[in-house]
């Protein structure tokens, strides 16, 4: 078996944060703080996918915009709908020690957008 690649590590593991939120996002028993910040795993993990596999060295953060742009600067095509991810950022840290959430979509629309980025991704990976 050949060993795995690091984009396909990172594609592998964002489709596990996926899951767990597409799983959970629905279950009143799980705080939706909990939701976010899987699916803000999910989102740093496929820019860092497609960072990967383009050769392109980034820093150890966490910051989705800063992905975005670093994506962007070094020629990597990525959907319009990338930017409706950014405001996610702060789910990686800060909002999971917070006990509100203010003004966020609904899980239910960034699963969405997100079934659509794993297959951006999955294409350009498996190209």
């Amino acid at each position: 078996m050949d060993k795995l690649r690091q984009y396909e590590i990172f594609l592998r593991k964002a489709k596990g944060d996926f899951k767990i939120a597409e799983k959970n996002a629905n279950d009143p028993d799980i705080d939706t703080e909990i939701i976010y910040f899987h699916l803000q795993q999910c989102v740093e993990k496929l820019l860092k996918s497609l960072l990967s596999l383009n050769n392109v060295d980034f820093p150890r953060i966490h910051d989705i915009e800063e992905l975005v742009a670093i994506a962007r600067d070094n020629g990597i095509e990525l959907p319009d709908y990338v930017d409706n991810f950014i405001e996610l950022t702060d789910f990686a840290v800060e909002f999971r020690y917070d006990f509100t959430i203010e003004d966020f979509s609904p899980p239910d629309n960034y699963l969405s957008l997100l079934k659509n980025f794993i297959t951006f991704v999955e294409e350009k990976v498996t190209k």
